[in-house]
């Protein structure tokens, strides 16, 4: 006897193929399937590296302490990408406003699917890393496993930032300008570059409150380190996913106003 499936059930499912589809989308108009544009998406990160490495571990004499600089950079970018990724598509629902009308799905499910397909980035850095650190000769031991669980809480985070940002941007138009610096302040404020015991012993605290810090210490320490994450990481872990929470639960409060705009 088959079971019959309720009508959220369909819904939902429904709701999971949309979102799978607008991705797939999102994946090819970004990066498309002609060699060209798929060499292009691993030779930008590889070269972006390559600046900072130049700048920061060569020109500011920059190390990675225990661990090899590149390799150590490599981890910071990988979270850092993931991050002004989501800052990039802030003006993703003004840019569909018009399936907000045509089509009753989840206003969030538009930022969700942009920053998803941001996420192929950050797996294409994230196996850099894991290359880069091999020629280094940076022992990779068990503890790699808990990469990809890293990588899930950062990209939980991201969507996050994704939805508000991209809420936001439809009542501020201009915002994009904004978050373009404030993806710069990130890099500083963040321990991507330098250590993080190099930040004056008065703005220490910003390694704890600042998730990216914790995000990027995590995965150095499961990647190149051999360790586990540590508490503050499984602390910000269920910070994001509150974050999460309360920026759909926000998006949707508004999604009359942001229809009325149109």
């Amino acid at each position: 006897m088959s079971r019959v499936r309720s009508p959220v059930s369909r819904r939902r499912r429904t709701y999971l193929r949309l979102l799978a589809e607008w991705t797939r989308r999102d994946v090819a108009e970004r990066f498309g399937t002609r060699p060209t544009r798929l060499v292009w998406a691993v030779l930008q990160p590889a070269l972006a590296v390559a600046a900072y490495a130049l700048i920061f571990g060569v020109i500011f004499a920059q190390t990675g302490g225990d661990l090899p600089y590149l390799s150590y950079l490599v981890a910071g970018v990988v979270v850092y990408r993931a991050v002004t990724g989501a800052l990039g598509s802030v003006t993703c629902i003004a840019d569909r406003h018009d399936l907000l009308t045509k089509v009753a799905v989840p206003v969030e499910m538009i930022p969700m699917s942009r920053t998803l397909a941001n996420a192929v980035d950050t797996v294409i850095v994230a196996i850099g890393l894991l290359v880069v650190a091999v020629v280094q000769g940076v022992t990779i031991s068990v503890t790699v496993v808990m990469l990809p669980v890293v990588l899930l809480v950062v990209t939980v985070f991201v969507v996050a930032v994704s939805i508000l940002v991209s809420t936001l941007q439809v009542f501020l138009p201009g915002l994009q300008f904004v978050t373009s610096f404030l993806g710069l302040a990130l890099f500083f404020a963040s321990p991507i570059s330098y250590q993080p015991d190099q930040l004056p012993e008065g703005l220490r605290w910003l390694n704890v409150v600042n998730p990216i810090s914790v995000y990027v210490e995590a995965v150095r320490d499961v990647a190149l380190r051999s360790a586990w994450p540590r508490p503050l990481f499984y602390l910000q872990a269920a910070l994001a996913v509150v974050f999460l929470v309360g920026s759909i639960a926000y998006l949707r409060s508004l999604r009359g106003r942001i229809v009325d705009l149109g």
